[in-house]
């Protein structure tokens, strides 16, 4: 959280973790809550059944059924308000209202998906496989004290899925922007060179291959701060500007409009998703000769950038505010010759020579691994939240597993009493969980893609004003499952060293009992 506050708005936050009592309450509050759920719902259950049942398996069977019934009802019910409220999404929290209803109607519905799939895989059985039979049959048992821990186990990869591919898409889309943005080798910033004499200079030509001289204003726009820039069009990130969305055949054609056709502008899409402008539609703006109107052509990517922000070429911009101010003057370097073996030194020494002081230039390559770093270290909260579901969720299933335990131990010790091995006690108890795990990520693929979707489509746009390319990987899924798979064996071997210490104590109540 730290890191994550400093890199997003170079706050400092303490070491010490202090807590208030408002917290608190409200935090034990909700523990009670749910608390109470957990012991009432059981005990609700229990009032249901008949006192003095026919057959206990029988009743716990048609119970799970119908629970399993139960869910898959509500599940429907959430997905039909999740529906109605799609369309309707205006702001964040009804963007986050929509992803709970989903994934809440995801996690009712996987009993029932849980329960498919043992009835699938008994189909491709060979009949004379009667172990195999015993251990799908074993995972009905299972079934009811796992069914919440499978909840938990969707729910979490799902978000990790999820939240790991905003964040890969975000990474991706931001460094592939400061690859255009910042391609140029060295940007000066400083308002004392003399920038006519830097690149108008008779050596010049040894080491410059390109630049960018950059004007602006400061405007408002629709009662909004609005940032007017003047760019110069033949430039070689102008060229390739990153556009979301332009007029004509391809962004390549919408360039051309801009740098040809007079009145054409260029806006970030903040002004797209926020104040309502589309393409092709004009906007008025305010110069120094009164207002003008100027046609959109395109919307460009603008990430992070809490502004309204035009694109007008350089001579336009100098033309109409005569108070424009530098934004910097971008160097593109050629490579290393005979007559300039480091083009970097050569550039600075120049630099020097037109005005500029130490600290008035940038190296462009240091200020894009910065970024990335910085990029990293703002989302390092995220991989500590998502660290911190896959561990409730395998608390989660280690009670599960050892609820399972402490219910069917006289049967284990039967089992063992028998002449069944502690292996085959052990595959009994593994089988049924590893496809209710299995069955899980699965689930949890088109899921996550869906939450990932959502996030950056619908939450993004409606919070933030811009938007970005989805980067779906299988790479993180495959991690996923490989993480979760080394949870559920070091749970499962928590279990089994219970069942083996436990296990003696209940062969000697057993033959007590005979």
């Amino acid at each position: 959280l730290s890191a994550s506050l400093h890199s997003l708005f170079n706050a400092s936050l303490s070491g010490i973790i202090e807590l208030e009592i408002d917290s608190v309450i409200k935090a034990w509050l909700i523990t009670l809550f749910g608390l109470a759920w957990a012991l009432a719902w059981p005990l609700y259950q229990q009032l249901k059944t008949d006192v003095f049942p026919a057959s206990s398996t029988g009743v716990a069977i048609d119970s799970e059924r119908r629970a399993r019934r139960s869910l898959a009802l509500g599940a429907a019910t959430l997905v039909l308000v999740a529906a109605f409220l799609y369309p309707r999404i205006d702001n964040a929290t009804s963007g986050f209202i929509l992803l709970g209803l989903l994934l809440f109607a995801a996690a009712w519905t996987l009993p029932l998906i849980l329960a498919g799939s043992l009835r699938l895989i008994t189909l491709f059985l060979p009949a004379h496989s009667l172990f195999g039979r015993w251990l799908l049959s074993d995972g009905w048992s299972q079934m009811p004290a796992l069914r919440t821990a499978m909840m938990a186990l969707l729910l979490a990869m799902t978000a990790n899925l999820g939240v790991g591919t905003l964040i890969d898409s975000f990474r991706g889309a931001f460094i592939g922007w400061l690859e255009i943005r910042q391609s140029a080798d060295i940007y000066i910033r400083g308002t004392n060179i003399d920038s006519q004499q830097l690149l108008n200079s008779e050596d010049s030509s040894d080491w410059l291959a390109d630049s960018h001289l950059r004007i602006g204003v400061t405007s408002r726009w629709r009662d909004r701060p609005t940032l007017i820039r003047g760019a110069d069009t033949r430039a070689p990130d102008s060229l390739s500007f990153p556009l979301a969305q332009w007029l004509g055949d391809s962004s390549a054609d919408a360039l051309a409009m801009w740098r040809t056709q007079p009145g054409s502008i260029l806006a970030n899409e903040q002004t797209h998703y926020l104040a309502g402008l589309m393409l092709g539609e004009n906007v008025q703006l305010e110069t120094d000769d009164g207002l003008r109107d100027y046609r959109v052509v395109g919307f460009f990517y603008d990430y992070g950038n809490p502004y309204f922000q035009f694109y007008l070429p350089f001579d336009e911009v100098a033309k109409r505010w005569k108070y424009a101010y530098s934004r910097g003057l971008a160097l593109w370097l050629k490579p290393p010759s005979s007559d300039v073996n480091n083009p970097i030194q050569r550039a600075e020494k120049e630099i020097r020579k037109s005005g500029a002081q130490v600290g008035d230039w940038i190296r462009q390559a240091e200020i894009r691994q910065l970024s990335v770093k910085i990029f990293d270290r703002t989302f390092a909260i995220t991989s500590a939240m998502n660290g911190l579901t896959l561990i409730v969720a395998g608390i989660a299933l280690l009670a599960s597993l050892l609820a399972i335990l402490q219910e069917r131990l006289p049967q284990f010790a039967l089992w063992r009493a028998l002449g069944v091995r502690y292996d085959e006690q052990i595959l009994v108890m593994a089988c049924p969980l590893f496809i209710f795990v299995s069955v899980a990520w699965l689930l949890a693929i088109p899921l996550g893609a869906l939450l990932s979707w959502i996030l950056i489509h619908k939450l993004n746009i409606v919070s933030f004003g811009w938007s970005m390319p989805m980067r779906w990987q299988m790479a993180p899924a495959w991690e996923l499952g490989m993480l979760v798979i080394a949870v559920v064996i070091f749970t499962l071997l928590l279990t089994v060293i219970q069942l083996r210490r436990r296990l003696p104590e209940a062969l000697a109540r057993l033959g007590t009992a005979t």
